[in-house]
């Protein structure tokens, strides 16, 4: 047995439903980036601040070398 077909109000109402849900989805994901952006910031400097002291350490005992 085939299912009827859709009417137009129908298929509006399916998309009005699918539009919402991606806006809640993409609203839900902005606000779980905004509890943690900062600690994402934070950890960002941390893991700059580590390569930067690498790279000084690694040119220090390059030139003690020489």
């Amino acid at each position: 047995m085939s299912s009827p077909e859709k009417g137009p109000v129908a298929r509006f109402v399916s998309a009005a439903w699918a539009v919402l849900f991606a806006c809640i989805m993409l609203w839900a994901a902005v606000w779980i980036i905004r509890q943690i952006i900062w600690w994402l910031v934070a950890l960002a400097v941390v893991a700059v601040l580590i390569w930067v002291a690498a790279l000084l350490l690694r040119w220090r005992r390059d030139r003690w070398l020489r």
